[in-house]
């Protein structure tokens, strides 16, 4: 049986850029979830586990913050990275020490975050 490939959580309120970063990583093999807030991201946490999370820093409703927190109290928690075009100082060390294993500026290459994500998931 083959097994099936990697299921991403994208996490973004901008619904074209979530989109569009889904029909990216469907292209390259990953199944996608996408949701807009904090409170859909959640509903889909108690629901799903994903095998990575890709957060928008900025919600309608809260940040990506809020997520790692809830994330870092799980068993094997699955690996979050943040995206976000906000350019405040010390954002990116601020979301590594709440959990994010990576920290990316918007626009995010698909090529790219392809890599990150293969660095991130086990074989």
């Amino acid at each position: 049986m083959a097994s099936q490939s990697p299921l991403v959580l994208i996490v973004d309120d901008d619904e074209s850029l979530g989109q569009m970063l889904a029909w990216d990583l469907e292209e390259l093999g990953y199944r996608v979830n996408t949701v807009s807030n904090v409170h859909e991201a959640l509903a889909q946490l108690g629901s799903r586990r994903p095998d990575l999370v890709l957060l928008d820093y900025r919600l309608p409703d809260g940040s990506g913050l809020d997520i790692l927190e809830v994330l870092a109290k799980q068993n094997r928690p699955p690996p979050a990275i943040i995206i976000s075009g906000e350019s405040e100082a010390g954002l990116d060390a601020r979301c590594r020490d709440r959990g994010a294993r990576e920290f990316l500026r918007k626009p995010v290459k698909s090529t790219m975050l392809d890599r990150l994500i293969r660095t991130l998931l086990p074989v």
